[in-house]
């Protein structure tokens, strides 16, 4: 049946207006928030990828993973930071605030630098420590930040343990030609990390419930076994085939210094920076030796200081009682503001990390840890050390030393900033970590304490100007080393009479050189630099100039360049 139609009354289409249609408005693209929302997909892409650096940032549920070290792995990760560059080089700076603007800035550098470095030397095939660098650190810090917490993260640990063989036999595949130093230091680190199974992880497991210590203590036997047999690799495989260049060369090195670090120096004007601080640290510690004794040299009074050190027993004890008392001073004098819950540790350095750290370090927390604890690493001479050996080692740690090591490594130094920088968490700021600026930061207190009062005794003085030499002669020693064809006996032979270390310890140290090229010349640079800061802010400000503020304003933007820093503080 066919449909009944509706009376429909005709309408009258209505005239055109002249000119075209009038569109929606489009709302304006808000770049900060494009730029926010990439940088969270490029947080979350590398705890992804390492998820050990996940654990490390304070993310517990990164605890049982590890990242999976194919070539495949580094194809796909390396295409993904094209990806990212392309993207962030796609917003416009002139879109953004101030600090996104900054962080835009610091990321594009970042991964041109990392690119460059994967397409030039990618580490994977070079670096024979990585291998059960991963899975260690990321049971190491569990184990030292877990707290209370560390029976419920247990399964991490048992996971990474476990995983260890897997990472270990993958190393045997990917290694190709790497620099036979590399390989020397990887074996020494090894030893240590055998260790680090076979004791640490092994008293641990004793804590657990009867389920969880046999999957561990299980764990444990095959990490070492197979770490046993990475080491014997090394030593009967690899170390005769690894004839690859440690050294970095000029073009690298340059590249690195203006792209990495955004400083106004190359290889060469570097090394005049450091043989110019070298020549007036000389005569100020000549000046201070005739006061000291009008007898001796600073060379002879240098060399008494050292013999006075506590025992190795004592060592951890007195390195933590003269923290406390540069803390002390910090908070009395008001010299810098101190985040709401940071904390510190001092504890004797892992075997595994010995190799690299001759007198001491530090490990900052995690940016999203509510307890800010650092952890000070003090090197003591390892059992079984020959007596000659360990008491040279222990010259090191001179009393009068330690008092200006203690400021450096935790008050105001490395500790109070980083855990400062961790009060802002903008991802950019974290993954880019420029020892320029921490290491210049804590240089810098060093003086600045001696000026505000900490210490006066002149033996100190000495000690802190002795420890400044070592650090100019590091910047020529960097440079020479990358860009000079400076050999590694060379180097050892430069910092035992110019710097005036201790055998053993300067090997220590060359061995870290040739592996971290622009990182030595770090503490001089950016000492340099931020008194170069501060002389611009109090050409600002006159007698308004505030040191407090200046150092607040100073720490608060993360490890970056110091030139970003001067951006953002509105200096110029």
């Amino acid at each position: 049946m066919a449909a009944k139609k509706k009376n429909v009354k005709a309408v009258k289409p209505k005239a055109k207006r002249s000119g075209s249609a009038k569109k929606p408005a489009v709302k304006p693209l808000d770049y900060n928030r494009e730029f926010e929302k990439l940088s969270k997909e490029y947080e979350k892409f590398l705890y992804k990828s390492f998820p050990t650096y996940g654990t490390t940032m304070g993310l517990p549920e990164y605890d049982a993973l590890l990242s999976n070290p194919t070539p495949a792995f580094f194809a796909r990760y390396e295409k993904k930071l094209k990806d990212f560059l392309a993207k962030v080089k796609a917003i416009p700076a002139s879109k953004l605030d101030l600090d996104n603007k900054v962080d835009r800035a610091i990321a594009i550098n970042l991964l041109m630098v990392e690119l460059k470095e994967m397409k030039d030397r990618p580490g994977w095939k070079r670096s024979a420590s990585m291998y059960f660098q991963e899975p260690m650190y990321g049971v190491y810090v569990i184990l030292t930040r877990a707290g209370d917490d560390l029976p419920k993260r247990a399964d991490g640990i048992i996971a990474r343990t476990a995983g260890l063989p897997a990472h270990l036999a993958l190393g045997k595949k990917n290694l190709k030609n790497p620099p036979k130093l590399f390989v020397e230091s990887a074996i020494l680190s090894a030893r240590g990390a055998k260790m680090f199974f076979d004791t640490t992880v092994r008293k641990f497991a004793d804590t657990l419930t009867t389920g969880k210590k046999k999957k561990l203590a299980a764990a444990c036997n095959k990490a070492v076994k197979a770490m046993d047999d990475y080491i014997n690799w090394m030593e009967t495989d690899l170390m005769p085939r690894a004839k690859g260049e440690w050294r970095s060369g000029k073009a690298r090195f340059n590249y690195r210094l203006k792209t990495y670090h955004e400083v106004p120096y190359d290889a060469d004007s570097l090394y005049e920076l450091g043989k110019k601080t070298y020549a007036s640290t000389i005569r100020q510690m000549q000046r201070l030796a005739k006061k000291i004794d009008p007898k001796k040299s600073w060379e002879e009074i240098v060399s008494g200081l050292k013999k006075k050190h506590p025992t190795n027993k004592e060592l951890v004890g007195y390195y933590a009682k003269e923290m406390k008392r540069a803390r002390k001073f910090v908070k009395e004098h008001d010299l810098v503001s101190f985040p709401p819950t940071e904390e510190i540790k001092v504890v004797a350095t892992p075997d595994f990390a010995r190799p690299i750290i001759p007198y001491a370090a530090y490990l900052m927390p995690g940016l999203y840890e509510k307890k800010q604890t650092g952890i000070f690493w003090v090197t003591t001479v390892a059992k079984g050390t020959p007596k000659k050996q360990a008491d040279a080692q222990l010259e090191g740690h001179s009393k009068y030393g330690i008092v200006v090591t203690s400021l450096h490594e935790a008050y105001p130094g490395h500790h109070l900033q980083l855990t400062r920088a961790n009060m802002k968490p903008r991802i950019w700021r974290h993954t880019h970590h420029t020892s320029v600026f921490a290491e210049g930061w804590a240089l810098y207190c060093e003086e600045m304490m001696f000026e505000k009062g900490f210490y006066s005794d002149p033996r100190i003085r000495l000690l802190q100007l002795k420890d400044q030499l070592w650090r100019a002669t590091r910047v020529m020693i960097d440079v020479s080393l990358h860009t000079r064809g400076m050999t590694f006996d060379e180097a050892v032979k430069m910092l035992i009479e110019k710097a005036h270390l201790e055998e053993p310890n300067a090997i220590t140290e060359v061995r870290r050189y040739c592996q971290t090229p622009t990182q030595p010349m770090s503490y001089v640079l950016g000492k340099h630099l931020v008194l170069e800061l501060k002389k611009k802010m109090k050409a600002k400000t006159g007698r308004k100039f505030d040191l407090k503020a200046f150092h607040d304003a100073f720490i608060d933007h993360g490890t970056i360049p110091v030139s970003r820093v001067e951006q953002l503080m509105d200096i110029g």
